[in-house]
């Protein structure tokens, strides 16, 4: 069993802390459900990658490093345009605000994604919001 703790100090009146309210939740879970869900991830042949609102990329597969040479530490923190060839930015930024402000998936969107060492390779594209922290993958 794993637990998850939270902490939350009570207030007298004076507004000092005068309790600790300590509630425990039971994530076995969701532990299960992440372990599951890296064990399908780090064996995907596809690139997974999650991107936030303001389009830095956040979550990237561990087999970035095989497709397209990088190390996660040179892609997460980035903006996900720096990788896209610059011809295909505005196609990319469009799909992505679309899908943002809709919540519908677009598929099959071609665009040339550069490799380390500066090559571009044609990629193709699926997107979704994911529902529960509204990052776009």
């Amino acid at each position: 069993v794993t637990n998850q703790w939270e902490f939350t100090g009570l207030p007298d009146k004076n507004g000092s802390t005068f309790e600790i309210l300590c509630v425990g939740y039971n994530v076995s879970e969701k532990v299960k459900t992440e372990n599951d869900l890296s064990i399908l991830v780090s064996n995907m042949t596809d690139l997974l990658i999650s991107v936030d609102y303001h389009g830095i990329v956040t979550f990237v597969s561990g087999n970035v490093t095989e497709l397209y040479l990088y190390e996660l530490d040179e892609i997460v923190g980035k903006p996900y345009i720096d990788f896209v060839q610059d011809e295909d930015i505005e196609t990319a930024v469009e799909a992505i605000r679309k899908t943002i402000a809709t919540g519908i998936p677009f598929t099959n969107l071609e665009i040339r994604i550069k490799k380390k060492e500066g090559d571009f390779y044609w990629t193709n594209i699926n997107s979704s919001v994911n529902p529960i922290n509204k990052e776009t993958i």
